[in-house]
Formats: C-alpha cells, structure tokens, sequence
C-alpha cells in the first residue's frame, strides 16, 4: 500500500499529443492510453487459487479531438496523411520536457478508426481517434541531470501493479 498525500497529483489540462512529429495537443480534448496484459491461467492442480501470468501485451491510444479543415496544417491533414502507415505516436502529462514526473510514452500505432465528420447540427465539429500497436509501447523518463539515460521499459509496470 502505498499511503500518505498523492504528491504527484495531475490535473490534465496541458497534456502532449505528438503524431509523427506533429504536435497535436491544441486539438486533443480527451486522452484515453490505455495498457493491458493479456492473463494466463498458470495454476496446477494443486492450487486453490487462480494464479496468472501475464501474456500478450496490447494498447490503444484513444482521443477526442476538435477538428480543423484547414487545407496543409488542419488536423483533418494531419490524419488522413497518417491512414495506412506506421505512425509514432507520443503521450506526456503535460506539455513540456520529459522528466521523471513527465514520462513520456510512445510506440508505433496504425490509425484504425477516425472519423473525419463527426457532430450535431449547431456543435463544433469533433472527431475521434484510435490507434493500435504496430509494436511495444514505452514509458520513458529523464532523470534530473541524467542526460536522457534512465529508460524504463515495456513490462516494468502494469496498472494497478508494481511501479517503478
């Protein structure tokens, strides 16, 4: 158990969206990374508990976003140059540099839905937005004076697991 005060308590409301290089935090209304480890049942005949192993990995980055038409630099550009191909997507708390209490997750994603019209008559055009794994997602973090270091990867953590 981990007790006392939350120190690191986050209000997100500045967070970074980077796809393929495109920052795309001003347009992101909600962040939705989600991790997931596939359970595996490992117990014996002996056990009278379950007990698990933690198999196939997967994630999902989902937003929310508002959407912009314009012609070269709108989001709706950024996207539909994004459909079909490996996309590097980046995810930090806050938009500022990596640290130890900004870690910055990233992986290669393939955009598996966007829908570029997306609202009521009256209501600012949104769209939401899914990628899914073309590989491991990471979590990274710069330690104060480690000069880009200190990595901590894929497997490290799971939610509601250890951390490091």
């Amino acid at each position: 158990m981990l007790g006392g005060p939350i120190l690191g308590l986050v209000i997100l409301k500045n967070a970074m969206v980077s796809l393929d290089g495109t920052d795309v935090s001003a347009y992101v209304e909600a962040i939705d990374l989600d991790f997931a480890a596939q359970p595996i049942d490992n117990a014996t005949t002996d056990d009278d508990t379950a007990v698990v192993v933690a198999g196939r990995k997967d994630w999902a980055l989902r937003l929310d976003a508002i959407q912009d038409f314009t012609a070269t630099t709108g989001l709706d550009a950024v996207l539909w140059g994004l459909k079909g191909a490996s996309v590097s997507v980046q995810v930090r708390p806050v938009n500022a540099a990596e640290s130890t209490g900004n870690p910055t997750y990233s992986g290669s994603a393939l955009l598996t839905n966007y829908k570029p019209l997306f609202g009521s008559h009256g209501e600012q055009a949104r769209t939401p937005i899914v990628f899914r794994p073309l590989g491991a997602l990471t979590r990274s973090a710069v330690a104060a004076g480690g000069g880009g270091d200190e990595r901590i990867l894929p497997g490290t953590w799971l939610p509601g697991g250890n951390r490091p």
